[in-house]
């Protein structure tokens, strides 16, 4: 179990916050991780610590975090004692809060390190499309490759954009997000690969934003929408519940020679990144820290105009996001992604017609 960061979700002090956090695979021993640093809210500590056992899975997984307020002889207050039970590879988080002291999120990457000869189940997003008609449909995705299809609901009338999946209300499966021609943002709870009753996400938006997708971006376990602005403002809404906190501006504008594509965690430290193609054909992301950009990397060299860049996902189950790409001839095709870089591409089933439009991946079962 790679546990890769510590995110402060609420400092819930006027002055300096200290952290403390101890963590421990099943009946081991705890082993602290953090001793004694400072964050405050929206700030996020790295671990990057392994704990190993010898069967997996499932391996229960327990933290428990402390904080005090900074000077000599402070004590320290317990924010919570919690566990999850993790049954597959890839991201799951902890969360730890207390009312009156803070709210952390423990993030870490359950990985296969051996062999047992125990059958392995891999956590991988699945790829979602939709038809002509209006009706949302995806395709399971098992170790890169499709299973067979599945509707989600009925067909929706075209007075709604379907723009993409995220896991917006932080149960662990990835949610629909759409936007009505109106400019309202709407989601579908996703369970077990069908929809729940929809949501509004604040009122709606001005046509001088577009809509691009959701993605983790301030590394807090929940996914946040993005947007850009006409003038080229990069922009998101931190989510939490399922609604929207005050939205924030990442970087300076962009120029039009870049597309931004979406989000996706491509260089797997638990934080999503944002994506990007340049009229060129060079793909391009920003890693993201703290809900704030670093240095641009490429990825690879140009790629020819009859491939579409769709999005990224993790389609091989390795808890890094894959990028997603189609052919004009309608194949769907894939590059893992390994440290922010790509490997060779996979082909994902055969060519698929035009009446269906694919719209990118997430993790809907």
């Amino acid at each position: 179990m790679n546990f890769t960061s510590l995110r402060v979700n609420d400092c819930n002090e006027i002055g300096t916050c200290d952290w403390r956090l101890s963590c421990a695979l099943g009946n081991q021993q705890e082993t602290e991780f953090i001793s004694n640093q400072e964050a405050n809210t929206g700030e996020t500590l790295p671990i990057n610590r392994i704990l190993t056992q010898a069967q997996f899975p499932p391996v229960t997984v327990t933290c428990s975090a402390w904080e005090h307020d900074g000077g000599i002889g402070a004590e320290w207050e317990t924010i919570q004692t919690g566990s999850v039970v993790a049954s597959t590879t890839g991201p799951h988080i902890i969360r730890l809060s207390n009312s009156s002291e803070g709210d952390v999120t423990v993030n870490l990457v359950a990985e296969l390190i051996g062999t047992t000869g125990q059958p392995l189940t891999l956590s991988t997003d699945d790829v979602l499309w939709q038809h002509v008609s209006g009706q949302v449909h995806y395709w399971p995705i098992r170790n890169g490759q499709r299973l067979d299809g599945i509707n989600i609901a009925g067909p929706v009338g075209g007075e709604w954009r379907l723009i993409g999946s995220g896991d917006l209300n932080d149960d662990g499966t990835d949610d629909i997000l759409w936007q009505h021609v109106s400019g309202q943002v709407h989601y579908w709870p996703i369970r077990n690969g069908q929809r729940q009753d929809g949501i509004d996400i604040a009122g709606p938006v001005g046509r001088d934003w577009t809509l691009v997708g959701s993605g983790d971006l301030n590394g807090d376990g929940t996914d946040d929408i993005l947007w850009q602005h006409f003038s080229g403002q990069v922009h998101y809404w931190p989510i939490r519940n399922g609604q929207r906190q005050d939205g924030i501006d990442i970087a300076g504008p962009v120029g039009r020679d870049w597309q931004i594509i979406g989000s996706g965690d491509l260089n797997g430290d638990g934080t999503d990144d944002i994506l990007w193609q340049h009229f060129s054909g060079q793909v391009h992301y920003w890693p993201i820290r703290n809900g704030q950009r670093l240095d641009g990397i490429n990825i690879a060299g140009p790629v020819g105009r009859d491939w579409t860049l769709i999005g990224s996902g993790d389609l091989n189950g390795d808890a890094t996001d894959d990028i997603l790409w189609q052919h004009f001839s309608g194949q769907v095709h894939y590059w893992p992604i390994r440290n922010g870089q790509r490997q060779d591409g996979i082909d994902i089933a055969g060519p698929v017609g035009r009446d269906w439009r694919l719209i990118g991946a997430g993790g809907l079962d």
